[in-house]
């Protein structure tokens, strides 16, 4: 998979294992990957078992309040995962009365209200400590999970971003 997508600019991290998903040999295989290619960074657990290996300290953190992890040994800091608040919007969704989301919202105020206390109040003040990279969960929704910031057909925008 590295050899044939190389040349694309878009990637910018190699993630071989996500979570505890057939994470083995971590730090290995992060040596490996980083020594096959290295123009890009590699996250060699994201979320789950860090063995200090990799060019970052990568965390997963729902349903409590964002902070910076220990065991940096001199890595990036990176919280790779978070937020997944959720917005079902009718005629939108894959699948009526099925909906899954880490914090729900029926109101589109609630709901950026929510997301831009997230930003504010939890995300900035990391960066002053060092936070250099935040994924949120997610960019669309998929499927059944409706924690996106665009619904399932693409033809919502969820929040207005211009706060």
């Amino acid at each position: 998979m590295i050899d044939a997508l190389y040349n694309f600019p878009c990637i910018g991290m190699w993630v071989p294992f996500n979570e505890g998903w057939g994470q083995f040999e971590g730090e290995k295989i992060a040596g490996w990957v980083k020594e096959h290619d290295n123009t890009r960074w590699v996250d060699h657990a994201s979320g789950w078992h860090d063995q200090g290996a990799g060019d970052l300290k990568s965390v997963h953190i729902y349903f409590k309040k964002l902070k910076m992890p220990k065991g940096i040994n001199n890595r990036a800091v990176a919280i790779s995962e978070y937020g997944g608040y959720s917005r079902s919007i009718e005629g939108h969704v894959w699948k009526k009365n099925k909906a899954f989301g880490y914090k729900n919202f029926k109101r589109q105020a609630d709901f950026q209200r929510a997301y831009v206390a997230l930003m504010k109040e939890q995300v900035e003040p990391l960066i002053q400590k060092g936070l250099s990279v935040v994924v949120y969960t997610q960019l669309t929704d998929v499927e059944t999970e409706v924690n996106g910031l665009v619904t399932y057909d693409r033809k919502v925008l969820k929040l207005d971003f211009q706060f």
